[in-house]
């Protein structure tokens, strides 16, 4: 796509006719232009003629000439789990079956493993050489590091107790470790 092509007439003969014309659609379609090439830019599969025409002749034939113009690939990026994790885990990042990969981390293989914030982008290549590109992003969440406060002395007498305060989390896991 947006790639331009020359078509040009290698064999025939004009005889008595005094130009070459070019058409798209069908011979005598739309006219495109008059010589022995043209640069057209396609951006679909579009069948081209050309034949002889002018002076005191009948038409020629057309002879046609079809581009095939590919559409690129759209991949998605498929993440094996979350992507939005605590630090020391990671997600897998797959993408589809494609000729080839290269990940913005230089990897080239259909899946590779994020353990660090970012944006991930590959670009693809298909069968007929198109690319596309997708992107994921994943955010990586720091470990927490609770910090306790006691509200009160911590050397006590056998019986007596303190509060002490870890601070405001969604779960807490509670272990007593007993020193005599």
């Amino acid at each position: 796509r947006g790639d331009s092509a020359t078509l040009s007439i290698t064999s025939g003969n004009l005889n008595s006719a005094t130009r070459w014309q070019w058409y798209s659609g069908s011979c005598g379609g739309t006219s495109l232009d008059s010589g022995t090439s043209i640069i057209v830019f396609p951006t679909t599969t579009t069948t081209y003629f050309a034949r002889g025409e002018g002076g005191c002749v009948t038409d020629g034939n057309c002879d046609s000439i079809t581009i095939t113009v590919n559409t690129p690939p759209t991949p998605t990026i498929i993440p094996d789990g979350n992507t939005s994790f605590c630090e020391g885990n990671f997600v897998l990042l797959n993408t589809e079956v494609y000729s080839s990969y290269l990940w913005s981390t230089t990897e080239t293989t259909q899946s590779i493993i994020a353990a660090t914030s970012g944006n991930f982008v590959v670009t693809v290549t298909d069968n007929n050489e198109c690319t596309g590109s997708a992107s994921q992003s994943v955010t990586v969440n720091p470990l927490l590091t609770p910090t306790i406060t006691p509200d009160g002395d911590t050397t006590f007498c056998q019986g007596d107790s303190v509060s002490l305060n870890a601070g405001v989390y969604s779960t807490y896991y509670r272990s007593e470790e007993h020193t005599s």
